[in-house]
């Protein structure tokens, strides 16, 4: 039988998932704010 060093493994899914999240949730927020700037200084289009 093998083992899986179960806590290593859930260690290692969760900081995948901080990891992607957090550069999901940057890309969020720079999208944010640069809508933001956008309607603050008027829409170019």
């Amino acid at each position: 039988m093998i083992r899986i060093p179960l806590g290593q493994w859930v260690n290692h899914g969760v900081d995948t998932l901080l990891l992607y999240f957090g550069s999901a949730f940057d890309t969020f927020t720079d999208s944010v704010t640069l809508v933001t700037d956008k309607m603050r200084d008027g829409l170019d289009l």
